[in-house]
């Protein structure tokens, strides 16, 4: 029996075709239930696509897949395809590894170290945070002074993750083409005057890695 979450994911209307059509049997399971490894129970297999920008899956997605992998399970995604989802600090280090052609980046865990290196690099380069999409928090940094105010800021207050003027300016872009429609281009009217729980979410997030308490990651592409 195959297992798929049921969500909200536009590879799901797929996957039921898809089974259908081969006469797959499968049921739908909920993955946020606290008994999902009871729902499982007669299954061998679970289709779970799920999001880097929706809360509930950056808390408990990759933790419930590898507690389920472990126990014999087939899984889609499993660990070895999802564990450098968007995550840029290792994907860096798998292209290394694998001898991956890439842009040559710089990994910094602490201050002092950071400080040191826009001292003696060439500019310019690219600032990213290391959980990043849509091109947020991507920044051209023309000198050595551009990147010790990022510096200074990222390992003192941090830097948040969600910025609803982005947000906005997304939505907006899109519209024309049909990217986007009106109900959405409303929302991030909405998401820039009232604070979401999504954003609040982020900004803990993105403190995990950018506090003066834990040691943040920065990484830096340049030439």
């Amino acid at each position: 029996m195959l297992a798929i979450h049921d969500g909200t994911s536009e590879f799901i209307p797929r996957w039921f075709d898809y089974c259908r059509m081969k006469g797959i049997p499968y049921k739908l399971v909920d993955c946020y239930a606290d008994d999902i490894v009871h729902q499982l129970s007669s299954c061998s297999a679970l289709l779970w696509h799920y999001s880097h920008s929706d809360p509930r899956d950056l808390l408990v997605a990759r933790h419930i897949l590898s507690a389920l992998e472990h126990a014999g399970l087939v899984l889609f995604p499993d660990f070895r395809t999802a564990w450098h989802f968007d995550d840029k600090v290792g994907q860096k280090y798998l292209f290394e590894a694998l001898d991956i052609p890439r842009v040559n980046t710089c990994v910094l865990v602490e201050r002092v170290d950071a400080l040191k290196w826009a001292a003696t690099t060439d500019f310019p380069n690219v600032f990213n945070l290391r959980h990043e999409a849509g091109s947020s928090n991507v920044k051209l940094v023309d000198n050595a002074a551009h990147a010790r105010r990022l510096i200074k800021r990222a390992f003192g207050h941090g830097i948040p993750v969600y910025r609803p003027w982005c947000n906005l300016k997304e939505r907006y872009y899109k519209w024309p083409s049909g990217k986007s429609g009106a109900l959405e281009l409303l929302k991030g009217v909405v998401r820039f005057f009232i604070h979401q729980g999504f954003r609040e979410f982020l900004d803990v997030k993105s403190a995990m890695s950018t506090s003066r308490t834990l040691n943040p990651i920065m990484t830096w592409i340049h030439e």
